[in-house]
């Protein structure tokens, strides 16, 4: 899925207009219009915008939604910290007082 159509489709679920995302991203309407045509393509900054105007990620924004995130898997396999060995040296003249 494109920038354009996850902005649409994202602006449309909230029953927003492009006039609403514009203003909540500091946008205008016709950049926001031109985006969800494809017309244009997001900065990074003005991504990041639309992203917290519209409360998604930029993971989401680039066509990755959380179910397609790969799945982590916890090993069965146990790591424990090795204790340091300890040695003792002879208590220096200042220490003996």
């Amino acid at each position: 899925m494109r920038v354009g159509e996850v902005i649409r489709r994202e602006r449309q679920l909230r029953k927003w207009t492009q006039a609403v995302v514009a203003e909540q991203a500091g946008l205008s309407p016709n950049y926001v219009a031109r985006l969800e045509r494809g017309e244009l393509g997001p900065s990074l900054f003005v991504a990041r915008r639309i992203c917290e105007a519209l409360g998604i990620s930029l993971d989401v924004l680039a066509g990755h939604s959380p179910a397609r995130a790969p799945r982590v898997r916890r090993d069965s396999t146990v790591l424990t910290r090795r204790e340091a060995p300890t040695t003792q040296r002879p208590p220096s003249a200042d220490e003996e007082e």
